[in-house]
């Protein structure tokens, strides 16, 4: 049977476009309280993740999953891609030339948001985020869709009272979200620009 593997990978390639690829993912099972810590840890990740890479000239795009088969695993993939010179403050390079300190500044903003707890201004904020993603998801009849099949055909249910069990969700449960991630699998991906 498949079971997914914890470590660290990094892989290099050259080429054009640069990008970083950073795939986190862990074993964990599934609830509605899990599936719902780990959007809310998701969109604090991509938050702290979003203003270091600004720094460093790159974009953030990320995308998440909860999957059930063949195991349950809760996946998060963020593609930075650096963001054109005339399009940055002053004082800020674009991040094409640089991919490996983007690299490690990346991973040092995921280490430090996995070992530090997530603060309840922080909480509040996602929560708001989350509940209103949700509200907007749920008025797309295919999206709707989606979920009563996935109730229907997983027996995982993530649309009944989906509000109350945003509003449950503590910072224990996004600590505990993070602490799966940090001990689950990374694979790094960096395309440098050739030589």
């Amino acid at each position: 049977s498949y079971r997914l593997r914890s470590g660290a990978s990094t892989y290099y390639g050259t080429g054009s476009p640069v990008s970083i690829s950073i795939g986190l993912a862990a074993a964990q099972p599934f609830s509605t309280e899990n599936y719902m810590a780990f959007r809310i840890a998701a969109l604090a990740l991509n938050r702290k993740l979003s203003g270091t890479m600004a720094s460093q000239g790159f974009s953030v795009r990320m995308s998440q999953s909860f999957k059930t088969f063949p195991q349950e695993t809760m996946e998060l993939v963020f593609d930075l891609a650096p963001v054109p010179e005339e399009g940055l403050p002053e004082g800020i390079s674009g991040g094409a030339s640089h991919p490996e300190e983007a690299l490690l500044a990346a991973r040092k903003t995921i280490e430090e948001v996995f070992s530090n707890p997530v603060n309840p201004a922080e909480l509040a904020s996602c929560k708001s985020l989350l509940t209103n993603e949700y509200s907007t998801m749920m008025a797309d009849p295919g999206n709707y869709a989606d979920a009563i099949l996935m109730r229907y055909s997983a027996g995982k249910d993530v649309l009944t009272g989906y509000a109350d069990r945003i509003k449950g969700v503590t910072a224990e449960n996004v600590k505990a979200t993070f602490g799966a991630l940090s001990e689950g699998m990374r694979i790094d991906y960096v395309v440098k620009p050739g030589e």
